[in-house]
């Protein structure tokens, strides 16, 4: 009775008091910097033109190109052996440009813009997540370094991946607020936007499990937090059966890609040595969660393997975008920033190393042809 006050009383709150509590004021400061620091390095620094033109199409490179492609033309015919195409990205960001294009928006305007509002609602979504293990200052460090983190670059371009962290995070937080039916949409938002979002579910099962105690809501919570998305896989593999004669033609069609495993990696470091910069500044963000590793929930440990321990196998390139959109490490490295009482000084430079890094990564990927 109780609750379902609670809620027709959330109902009745102005819109203004809801999306105020969704996204508070102290999460917009380190989008916005994030937002300046990368569209400086991207658009002026890293742009090719003479006298520094700003240059908004670096905004959209690698695979924000083929989003586009899939939103202006679809996916296309099947896909030849060994050929690049666009058949092992996933259709949410695609499909929301293209409803935008219908109401008069460009391409390029709308991959960029759903990319930065999504990370503003993943950031409020981290923050949120933190303030469940730890404190609001601990939340806030977590908050400032998933914005800075060098990977966390594909939140300003045209990518899904900021998508994905906020319905991954969200999911999470709304598991833990026993809100299942929420949660199942916020996960399907994290499915639909990259291919390894079944990640996501398998760990969101361990979470239900830790929070719902009494056997007879646990199957009913199961389906609420699943079920969209496991319908949504399902359709899709059934469609791409039905376009390609393979329901699972995504992870056939990436193989077209050269991958770096570790093994390639230490046979052949320096020929390699872009994908060593992803192991290394995925380790660095990494170590904090493992070393306060029985600190965290087990759902949060079994998203961090799942997350983390596939691209070791089969492709490291691209693992510090990974990492970040792996919420529970920001978070665990956020927390140990601001355990103690060390100076200013010292509480200062991760987040000083961390936007410098961010700048030279963007400078890697527009002058070097650096995969983000």
């Amino acid at each position: 009775m109780l609750d379902a006050q609670r809620d027709r009383t959330a109902v009745r709150r102005p819109l203004s008091v809801v999306v105020r509590d969704l996204v508070p004021r102290s999460v917009f400061a380190p989008w916005l910097v994030s937002r300046a620091v990368v569209a400086v390095t991207l658009m002026v620094f890293g742009a090719r033109a003479a006298h520094f033109i700003p240059d908004y199409q670096r905004l959209v490179t690698w695979d924000g190109n083929w989003y586009r492609i899939i939103a202006t033309n679809g996916y296309g015919p099947p896909p030849h052996p060994g050929a690049w195409s666009t058949w092992p990205f996933f259709p949410l960001l695609p499909a929301l440009v293209w409803l935008a294009r219908q109401i008069g928006s460009p391409y390029t305007v709308a991959l960029v813009a759903f990319s930065n509002v999504a990370a503003l609602v993943a950031f409020a979504g981290v923050r949120k997540a933190a303030l469940l293990v730890a404190d609001e200052r601990a939340a806030m460090w977590a908050v400032w370094l998933t914005a800075l983190f060098p990977g966390s670059i594909t939140f300003v371009m045209g990518y899904p991946d900021s998508l994905y962290l906020a319905g991954a995070v969200w999911a999470f937080v709304l598991v833990a607020k026993r809100r299942p039916g929420c949660a199942g949409v916020a996960a399907l938002v994290a499915t639909a936007a990259r291919p390894n979002g079944f990640v996501v579910l398998i760990a969101l099962a361990v979470a239900v499990v830790a929070v719902v105690r009494e056997r007879r809501h646990l199957l009913r919570s199961m389906i609420a937090v699943l079920g969209p998305s496991i319908a949504l896989l399902v359709g899709w593999g059934w469609w791409l059966w039905h376009a390609t004669g393979d329901p699972f033609v995504f992870v056939r069609a990436k193989g077209a890609w050269l991958e770096t495993t570790v093994v390639q990696l230490v046979t052949s470091p320096i020929e390699r040595r872009w994908a060593g910069l992803h192991l290394l500044v995925s380790v660095l963000l990494a170590a904090p969660f493992v070393l306060r590793w029985r600190r965290y929930p087990r759902s949060w440990r079994t998203l961090v393997v799942l997350s983390l321990m596939p691209p070791l196998a089969l492709g490291l390139v691209g693992l510090a975008r990974y990492s970040i959109c792996c919420f529970p490490l920001a978070i665990a490295a956020g927390d140990l920033a601001a355990s103690g009482r060390p100076s200013a000084a010292v509480t200062r430079w991760p987040l000083v190393a961390s936007a410098a890094a961010l700048i030279v990564w963007g400078l890697l990927i527009t002058q070097w042809s650096y995969v983000p």
